[in-house]
């Protein structure tokens, strides 16, 4: 079914629902349909086989027959505006760079994780401000793992693409957020690791040129008597200077001294 308006860039303006048929979003594998029901507003979703790499944003004149469900919102806006933006994981995340890497003594690597956004869905009021926040939908679903001890780990998610030495070798997708994780050895011996465990909560998503960031990332290793100190940095990455900010932190306090876990070529994993 052919989308009767197209915008490709940027997909995260306002739009005004239709008064037939439906408005549609398209995003990574996310295709995302909202309509009015009445006095009510509906929204239902569906999964695509193929990740696209841009984004399209339109409308149809009618409302495709497969998707069955449409919850409802009661939203107390007449003429009700949708607005989404990409908003990074709730949970934690597993990073893998693409080859394990040692740091020598006073060493650090920068590196670049791409994380598939959320789409957070909000309705704007007549004064075009954020009435209400309806949902949060993964643009490309990612599994889930457990991370750590039996009876003391933490759920986190697996990410399916390998973090890069070079920004450039990051393909450019429209759903993606580009994280740059800064790993610091500052111990007298050689550090290796395979995996990082990280938390987002504290990061935010700018808009550059033409790609989405989240805050930097900056990982401590002071030795394997030490915690791994975790420290994010509240503006744009060195990498999108100018880039502006679309959605603050989840938990803007506390981003010095927060607590991840790092993981050595031998299997020991030291606490972040």
């Amino acid at each position: 079914m052919a989308l009767d308006t197209l915008l490709t860039d940027p997909w995260w303006t306002a739009e005004a629902l239709p008064d037939e048929g439906c408005a549609v979003w398209q995003l990574g594998r996310l295709s995302l349909y909202a309509r009015r029901m009445g006095p009510d507003l509906a929204i239902g979703s569906r999964l695509d086989d193929e990740e696209l790499s841009h984004a399209v944003v339109g409308s149809l004149s009618s409302v495709p027959e497969d998707i069955t469900a449409w919850p409802r919102w009661v939203t107390g806006v007449e003429q009700p505006r949708l607005r989404l933006l990409p908003v990074l994981p709730s949970l934690p995340v597993v990073i893998r760079p693409y080859q394990p890497i040692t740091l020598g003594p006073h060493m650090k690597v920068r590196i670049y994780v791409g994380l598939p956004c959320l789409l957070q869905v909000a309705v704007l009021g007549a004064d075009h401000e954020a009435a209400r926040t309806l949902l949060e939908i993964e643009s490309v679903p990612l599994s889930q793992t457990w991370f750590g001890e039996p009876v003391a780990g933490e759920l986190a998610l697996s990410l399916r693409s390998r973090a890069r030495r070079h920004l450039g070798d990051i393909d450019h997708l429209a759903h993606r957020i580009l994280c740059p994780v800064e790993i610091s050895n500052q111990h007298h011996g050689d550090f290796s690791f395979e995996r990082a465990f990280v938390r987002l909560a504290h990061c935010g998503v700018y808009h550059g040129a033409d790609r989405l960031f989240s805050s930097a990332i900056h990982l401590n290793y002071r030795g394997p008597e030490h915690e791994v100190e975790m420290e994010v940095e509240n503006h744009p990455p060195a990498e999108a200077a100018t880039a502006l900010l679309l959605q603050a932190p989840r938990n803007p306090s506390g981003v010095k001294g927060s607590r991840g876990v790092l993981a050595g070529l031998r299997g020991a994993w030291m606490t972040l």
